[in-house]
């Protein structure tokens, strides 16, 4: 599920990761805010990641917004199992005009 506000993301990546020490994370922020860490003890595997699109380094143009997400199982290094995803939102910006008559 993707919620997109006028500045943030709001994700709910889900991943079949729980028994596994994990991290879900924004592409190029070391900004601990962009990222979220799986606890293998709780056994989740839907989380909240909100990436803040100046904060996590989104980038942004005219009709849309993008930012890369990671999810690393071995934490310390990127591996083979390690997967990268685009997020993209597009959007059209409109006018419109409401009368009451």
């Amino acid at each position: 599920m993707l919620l997109l506000l006028t500045h943030v993301f709001q994700l709910h990546p889900s991943t079949l990761l729980y028994s596994l020490p994990h991290q879900i994370s924004v592409e190029g922020s070391d900004d601990p805010r962009c990222w979220t860490q799986g606890r293998r003890d709780l056994g989740q595997t839907t989380y909240l990641l909100t990436i803040d699109h100046d904060l996590c380094g989104s980038e942004v143009h005219n009709t849309s917004v993008t930012s890369f997400i990671i999810v690393q199982e071995n934490l310390p290094i990127l591996t083979h199992s390690t997967r990268r995803f685009l997020v993209k939102c597009n959007y059209i910006p409109e006018t419109f005009t409401v009368r009451a008559g």
